[in-house]
């Protein structure tokens, strides 16, 4: 469905919406996001407009605890607020928010008609966002993900019918942001080989020069354990208005999944036992060869961290014309997987007799392979609420 075939209520109540964000109707349809500042919570609220639910719930605010409420949370209350989720009431804890904050940016993303498709899905992922859209239409492999808080309108939504299309299991996602990998440990250093002994030197006319043994190679140094995944942010606060869905969808409420483990570093290689020194021969002497230094023991393999943990799921709130159409997955994020642990050094070999019977050193030991760190904890479900508009 195109712009152009909304009823003339549709296409009038997207101008009007365009309109009260600041922006001019005739050029709304240029693709790309823009930001807005508001002076107030309360021009924000009216500049957003969103339709007043029935049975609104009261924020959890209260003058006790505003001041300890993070910024990135009182930010989700602030969208909860101007969507219509969950209203603040007090006058006195709205200017404190004033206060606190100033003035309000969001990134508006507006269009008469929005294509989303497999190659070109529409995310949102920029401060708090407020998306006006005409007529938007998800083709065959297309998704729409939301990772801000949000307040997502649009007069009608079509999703296209098609062969499956991979890379793509729901058609709105509404998710807190992934957490990082924990950075790998570093290879241990490799052991110092050992030293060559001297020759040995037969003289049949004067005193003879005894051989040296070569001496150890040292052990490699362990390796560095992994650093912690990061934890999968929370979900947010979002609002979802469809005015006509026209097809079935599936949304999914989830936090962001815990970043895995770093592994663990390998252990250095132990060092080369040095050569022993040669023996020496002449007519009436001979000087025997001296054994070859033991090679070094291998380095431990440092340890994996552990998986960052799942985030939790965020308030959603779905208002459409017709519920039935409208299928939503409240998921629980997974952690992260633990890092492996690094493998253990190779153990040096001994060093090499000197002629004339010399031994050979011994190898060394190997080192121990690190541990594997632990999976992170899968995040708790978010809220869901689904609201049939009139």
């Amino acid at each position: 469905m195109e712009f152009a075939e909304l009823s003339q209520e549709q296409q009038t109540r997207w101008q009007e919406n365009v309109k009260r964000l600041g922006l001019n109707p005739a050029t709304a349809g240029n693709q790309y996001a823009r930001y807005q500042i508001f002076s107030s919570l309360e021009a924000f609220r009216k500049a957003v407009n969103a339709p007043i639910q029935e049975n609104q719930r009261e924020a959890l605010i209260t003058h006790a605890n505003l001041a300890v409420i993070a910024d990135k949370h009182l930010q989700q209350a602030v969208m909860a607020h101007i969507s219509g989720n969950s209203i603040i009431s007090d006058q006195a804890i709205l200017d404190e928010i004033d206060k606190r904050f100033e003035r309000y940016m969001a990134t508006i993303y507006a269009a008469p008609n929005k294509e989303v498709t497999k190659e070109h899905p529409l995310v949102i992922d920029s401060n708090s966002a407020i998306a006006q859209y005409g007529a938007v239409t998800i083709q065959p492999g297309g998704y729409i993900k939301i990772l801000v808080p949000c307040l997502f309108e649009c007069q009608s939504l079509t999703k296209v019918d098609g062969e499956p299309v991979s890379g793509s299991d729901y058609d709105i996602y509404v998710l807190g942001k992934n957490g990082t990998k924990g950075v790998d440990g570093d290879r241990g250093a490799s052991g110092t080989p050992g030293l060559n002994g001297k020759e040995g030197k037969a003289n049949c006319s004067s005193a003879n020069r005894p051989s040296s043994p070569g001496t150890d190679g040292t052990t490699g140094s362990d390796g560095r354990d992994g650093y912690n995944g990061k934890n999968g942010d929370s979900g947010t606060e979002v609002g979802i208005i469809i005015h006509q869905l026209a097809s079935n969808i599936t949304i999914l409420n989830q936090g962001g999944d815990g970043g895995n483990g770093g592994n663990g570093g390998n252990g250095g290689d132990g060092g080369k036992g040095g050569d022993g020194g040669n023996g020496d021969k002449c007519s009436t002497s001979m000087i025997e060869g001296s054994i070859g230094g033991d090679g070094g023991n291998g380095g431990n393999g440092g340890n994996g961290s552990n998986g960052g943990n799942g985030g939790n799921g965020g308030k959603l709130t779905v208002s459409v014309d017709n519920v039935n159409k409208v299928k939503v997955i409240n998921g629980k994020a997974p952690g992260g997987l633990g890092g492996y642990g690094g493998t253990s050094g190779a153990p040096g070999v001994g060093g090499t007799g000197g002629s004339n019977g010399g031994d050979k050193g011994k190898p060394g030991i190997p080192g121990k392979h690190g541990v594997k760190g632990i999976d992170g904890s899968s995040g708790d479900q978010g809220t869901i609420k689904i609201i049939a508009l009139t």
